[in-house]
């Protein structure tokens, strides 16, 4: 597989800790020596910002030296993101110069977490009560200097759901049964949702 030409499709499945990750480092580390161009590049994509990390840190290591800045490894979403939204998306999205908020979504605030597995991995980790947050339904905005949470069409502020009485009452019965006062404060929750957001 390794010196397949790169024009040849090919599969490559194996049990775990066969050495898939290896393989694929050593591929791409082998691809990137012989790669003539320094226009282009090769993008390694995965699901998870672990996996990159692994998959980095092999071709890295392969490779010898820092990657040229033409070739990426990350994940699906950071690559459009970075690699098609925000270089392209002017030419397909329309913004109104009235509005404070320029940005658009890549993945829609009002998809379904049990239509995508795959969102089920950037939850928001607050013991908000019979409800889940997820990154594609957080923004920060920067006129208001708030966090907000944009759930069926409408938005809330993350501190006015944080102040409402069922989750005040949620945080106040898990602090008395830890009997830990300091648990679940404003402040670690909009730390939850900057950490929730970079991950994304």
């Amino acid at each position: 597989m390794i010196i397949f030409s790169r024009d040849s499709l090919f599969h490559l499945e194996a049990c775990a800790g066969s050495g898939k990750t290896e393989v694929l480092g050593l591929k791409a580390a082998y691809e990137i020596c012989k790669w003539g161009s320094g226009q282009f590049g090769i993008a390694v994509l995965t699901f998870t910002n672990e996996a990159t990390a692994t998959i980095a840190n092999r071709v890295t290591a392969f490779y010898g030296r820092t990657l040229p800045s033409n070739h990426f490894i990350g994940t699906f979403s950071s690559f459009v993101h970075g690699h098609i939204a925000q270089r392209f998306g002017y030419k397909f999205y329309a913004t109104d110069s009235d509005k404070s908020d320029k940005s658009f979504h890549v993945i829609d605030s009002d998809t379904k977490p049990y239509n995508s597995q795959w969102l089920e991995n950037y939850k928001l980790e607050f013991p908000f009560p019979k409800m889940y947050i997820y990154a594609n339904q957080l923004s920060y905005s920067i006129g208001l200097k708030e966090w907000l949470v944009e759930q069926n069409g409408s938005s809330k502020k993350l501190i006015d759901l944080y102040n409402e009485d069922s989750c005040q009452r949620k945080i106040a019965d898990i602090r008395q049964r830890k009997d830990a006062q300091y648990l679940f404060k404003f402040d670690y929750l909009e730390k939850q949702a900057k950490d929730c957001k970079h991950k994304f």
